[in-house]
């Protein structure tokens, strides 16, 4: 497991370095991790040095999946892997690990749930603040101040993704979860601090809030409406699917 933070923190420093778009390090780290688990399900021991392959080949389909411009793989042989890894072996691992992973690598990743949660308060907040009929002037800051919110809170989604103690909980709750921290990190900033700022921060921990119960009950409704379904069904269903 401290090979892997290790991993994923070199994985932060090559993406940034080689100009890859946001999503291909999260997208990386996902079939990173997807790859391990997967290995480990097929009892298939890995050494630190298959780790190090893993996380390299990961970043190449990421890349190829993601970016405009993706890595080549005489790049990732010579300036990511340093020699360690032939480009001939780069291609034929990426199949393998295609084949390994059924080709399903397009994964919902923390930075989607970023992206939209970001997205979800900004206008929440809007709606709020035009329904309390607050002034331009605060309008306009809390507009600015969602920009170092949302970078702060990428900057957290990032660390807690080198922590092997944050992958017991689901990529939504990390992301609302460094959102919220991020507010106090604004509120306290010598940067930031003011009444504004409170207000601001206050603000956005009731969307937060908000945002979180209704999930909540869409997730109870569905439910609902499932067991109401099951009841629906004649017990000739359940008598020929047993049979």
């Amino acid at each position: 497991m401290e090979y892997r933070t290790k991993m994923v923190d070199w994985m932060i420093e090559v993406t940034t370095s080689f100009k890859c778009c946001p999503r291909t390090y999260f997208l990386a780290v996902a079939i990173f991790d997807k790859y391990l688990i997967a290995a480990n399900k097929r009892n298939k021991s890995l050494t630190n040095k298959d780790i190090h392959s893993v996380g390299v080949i990961s970043m190449y389909i990421a890349s190829k999946f993601e970016d405009v411009f993706p890595l080549h793989s005489k790049v990732v042989s010579e300036k990511i892997a340093h020699g360690s890894i032939s480009q001939k072996d780069i291609v034929r691992m990426e199949q393998e690990f295609l084949q390994f992973l059924d080709y399903d690598v397009d994964f919902v990743t923390p930075f989607d749930f970023h992206q939209t949660y970001i997205d979800k308060i900004s206008k929440k907040l809007n709606a709020n603040l035009a329904l309390d009929g607050e002034s331009s002037q605060f309008s306009d800051f809390c507009n600015q101040m969602t920009v170092p919110l949302a970078q702060m809170a990428m900057v957290l989604v990032k660390m807690a993704m080198q922590c092997q103690d944050f992958g017991h909980y689901s990529p939504s709750v990390v992301v609302m979860a460094s959102v919220y921290a991020s507010t106090a990190f604004l509120k306290h900033s010598s940067a930031y601090r003011s009444e504004y700022t409170t207000r601001f921060c206050t603000g956005v921990r009731k969307i937060i809030f908000d945002i979180l119960a209704e999930e909540l009950h869409e997730q109870q409704t569905v439910l609902s409406l499932k067991r109401e379904a099951l009841k629906a069904l004649p017990d000739t269903c359940f008598t020929t699917y047993m049979n």
